[in-house]
C-alpha cells in the first residue's frame, strides 16, 4: 500500500516547492493541483456563488481519487495541497463567504466524511506556514492575475 505525505498550507507559501524539493531528494511520486484542468474553475471565477459547489466537488473528487491512486501502488507520493486541505480550508471558507448555502455545504462535507470513512488519512502533513507580506508578494509575482483579482474582489484570504 502507497504512502501518502501532504504539503500544507496558504496559496503562495511554497507548497508547490516544498513538493518538488521533497521529490526530487526522496525519489517520491509528487501529485499536483492542476486546477487549469477542472472544467468549473473559468465559470467558478466569474459566478462564484453559482459555480460554488459544483466547482469544490469536482476538486475534492479529484484529489479522492488521486488518493485512491496512490494507496493502489506501492509507492510514496507527495500531493501538493490534497483532499482534507480543498475540505478543511478552500469549501469552508466559501461557505464562510456566503458562496456555498448550507445545504450545499453539508453535500460537500457528508462527501467527505463518507471518503475518510474508508479511505486513509496522510501518513505526514508537512505544514507551511509564511508571514503575511512573504505570501502577498510571492502571490502577485506568480502572475496569476486571474486568481489575485478574485481573492482582491472577494476578501478571501486562504
Amino acid at each position: 500500500m502507497g504512502k501518502l505525505i501532504i504539503v500544507a498550507g496558504n496559496l503562495g507559501a511554497g507548497k508547490t516547492t516544498l513538493t518538488k524539493l521533497v521529490c526530487d531528494k526522496g525519489g517520491f511520486t509528487p501529485y499536483w493541483e492542476r486546477p487549469e484542468e477542472h472544467p468549473f474553475q473559468k465559470d467558478f471565477s466569474d459566478d462564484l456563488s453559482k459555480w460554488a459547489l459544483a466547482n469544490q466537488m469536482d476538486f475534492l473528487l479529484f484529489r479522492c481519487e488521486q488518493e485512491m491512486q496512490i494507496r493502489k501502488d506501492n509507492q510514496i507520493a507527495v500531493m501538493d495541497g490534497g483532499f482534507d486541505q480543498d475540505f478543511h480550508v478552500f469549501t469552508k471558507n466559501l461557505y464562510n463567504k456566503g458562496h456555498l448555502s448550507t445545504d450545499e455545504f453539508r453535500i460537500c462535507e457528508r462527501f467527505y466524511h463518507f471518503v475518510r470513512s474508508f479511505l486513509l488519512p496522510p501518513d505526514i502533513i508537512i505544514r507551511i506556514i509564511i508571514d503575511t507580506p512573504t505570501l502577498l508578494q510571492r502571490r502577485i509575482k506568480r502572475a496569476r492575475k486571474p486568481l489575485i483579482n478574485y481573492l482582491l474582489r472577494k476578501n478571501l484570504s486562504i
